[in-house]
């Protein structure tokens, strides 16, 4: 028996696309997110600018174990706990911050869980949407209600969870280690 080898369904064929779909999708989704400057806006702010700390105190994290070991070759007593008590705060301060922007991370997950599905409300209810999606269709569409309710709470909480905090920091650690290694 000859067996055909395995490909991918056609549809799924456009992947190079992704990107170039992605940012033109970009200026229909932004209002939905941000339809006005509230929480969302101030929520993404701070994630922004804890990334910038957390990568600060990585960088300065990692400078520690070299100074130990200097300290550790050269016996000095005293020189080694004030590193070591430097270092501990430094890693609470790590510790506390990443907290911090997984806790805010979840605030920007509510806050765009709102405006999105008061957004997709004002749209479903609009010109009798929901009635011929439940009722008028020919196929017709089980449970849409519950349907776009787990959609919106999927892209949602990837966006603010996942993607955003490492998108934002993205630009953050390439300019920070660049203006370190130009200062070297």
């Amino acid at each position: 028996m000859d067996k055909e080898p395995f490909s991918p369904p056609k549809r799924f064929n456009h992947d190079h696309k992704f990107g170039l779909r992605f940012f033109k999708s970009i200026p229909i989704l932004f209002p939905l997110f941000y339809p006005t400057w509230e929480w969302a806006f101030l929520f993404t702010f701070v994630i922004m600018s804890l990334n910038a700390l957390s990568e600060w105190l990585t960088n300065k994290i990692g400078l520690y174990p070299g100074q130990m070991y200097g300290v550790l070759l050269a016996k000095d007593y005293h020189e080694f706990w004030h590193i070591f008590i430097k270092g501990t705060f430094m890693y609470i301060a790590k510790t506390g911050c990443l907290a911090i922007i997984t806790f805010v991370s979840w605030l920007l997950y509510v806050s765009f869980r709102r405006n999105v599905v008061s957004s997709l409300q004002r749209r479903y209810f609009r010109n009798n949407i929901y009635y011929r999606i439940n009722c008028v269709d020919g196929e017709g569409i089980d449970n849409p209600d519950q349907r776009i309710t787990q959609d919106v709470e999927r892209v949602c909480d990837r966006l603010a969870v996942n993607i955003i905090p490492i998108f934002l920091s993205g630009p953050f650690v390439i300019a920070y280690y660049t203006y370190k290694t130009y200062q070297t």
